[in-house]
Formats: structure tokens, sequence, C-alpha cells
């Protein structure tokens, strides 16, 4: 140690403090056992024991006069919406319609749509978003891009989505094959907060009554669904 560093320096008490443990330690228990035998007889005062009594008495006596006079007022009651498992689709139906006359290569030619039935099983609106619409039968797909369906469903209401169009050949009157689709929804005045999932096999037999009436027996076996979060 030089001539200018003492012994109370700042290294040297750094030094201590890091390298010599029973200092460190003997010092840590000098000061809890100084501080409790401080609130000891702090709290052991009979005037300090009154006031804390007449403190905590007061405290829930006054909390006791709020509660009871708040009793009778109309309080707010905040509904948290929860949407899970409140959207089912109900019925899976085929029909078939004509492509618009503008169409680039099915212009005046007959399609086959499926139409869905979604059914909002929640007590509160819900905003809905149907994407991903898949339909194939007999090996045909949907004509073009499916496009995403965006709408509002009442509670309790059912409505019907609409695919696009899979080619229609008269010839053909016993279908097969399947669809799928993707429904995301939510609180009508939120974001989507679930994504529901379905596919299944598709059977159809075409009845031609007349010239311009189609009728189509539609059957659906192999249901899977399911109802997750949505990300």
């Amino acid at each position: 140690m030089t001539k200018k560093e003492k012994w109370y320096s700042v290294p040297t008490l750094i030094t201590l403090l890091t390298t010599n443990w029973p200092f460190v330690v003997s010092t840590i228990l000098a000061f809890i056992v100084s501080f409790w035998s401080f609130a000891v007889d702090i709290f052991s005062r009979n005037d300090v024991q009154a006031g804390l009594i007449v403190f905590f008495v007061s405290l829930w006596t006054l909390i006791g006069i709020i509660i009871i006079k708040n009793l009778n007022k109309p309080r707010p009651v905040k509904i948290v919406h929860d949407c899970a498992y409140s959207l089912a689709i109900t019925s899976v139906a085929l029909s078939i319609f004509k492509f618009p006359n503008n169409h680039i290569s099915h212009q005046n030619k007959s399609g086959i749509a499926l139409l869905l039935g979604i059914q909002n099983l929640s007590n509160s609106p819900l905003k809905v978003r149907v994407k991903n619409i898949n339909l194939v039968l007999s090996g045909r797909a949907i004509v073009g891009a499916p496009n995403d369906v965006n709408l509002y469903i009442p509670m309790g209401t059912l409505k019907s989505i609409r695919s696009g169009l899979v080619e229609y050949i008269p010839t053909q009157r016993e279908l097969n094959g399947y669809f799928s689709c993707e429904v995301d929804y939510g609180p009508w005045d939120k974001e989507y907060q679930r994504t529901y999932t379905c596919r299944s096999d598709i059977f159809a037999n075409i009845v031609n009554s007349n010239d311009d009436s189609y009728e189509i027996t539609t059957s659906t076996e192999s249901i899977q669904d399911d109802d997750r979060e949505f990300r």
C-alpha cells in the first residue's frame, strides 16, 4: 500500500468485501440482527400496537360500510363474448347454375356449385370470413380460384354460402368427390378469434326431370371438422 492510500480507501474496501467472506457474512448477520431488534422494540411498544389496532379496525369498518352501501346500486357488467364452438355447418347441398355469359372458357355452360349452410350458434352476432372453399367432383375441381366470402351472421341465424362452379357434364348422373373449407369468425365488432375447418366426402345423384330442371340428391360422409384459435 502506498503512502497516499489509506486502509479505508475504496479499493481496499472493495477487496475486503469481495475476498474476505467471513467479514462479509459477519457484517450481514450483524445488520439483520440489529434491524430485527429495532423492529421488535418498535412493535412491542403499547402506543404502536394501539395505533395499529385503530388503523386496521377503521380500515375494515370503512370497507364494510362501502360494500353494504353499494349492494343496492346497479353495477356495470362487462360481457366477455366467448365464441368458441359457436359456429357450425348445418347443411350441405349441390345445385346447378349457369356460368356467366362473359366467362372466358365456359360461356353458356352449366356448372355445379356447393351450397353450405352456416349457422351462428352463439348469443351475439358473428363476423365471418369463408375461405378456401374447395369442391372436387369426379376428378373436376372448381373453375378458377376460389373467392373469400365476408359476411355478418345474426344470432341464431343460418346463412347460405355458394362456392365456385365445377363444370357439369350432362351425361354424368352420379358424382363423387369431396369438399373442404375454412371459416374464420369472431364477435361482430372485434377481430377474428376462431377458425373452423371442415372436410367431407360427398356423393350426388342427378335426375333430369325436364330440359331446364334438375334434381340433385346429395349425401355426405366421413365429415372431419375442427375448431381452433385463429392464427
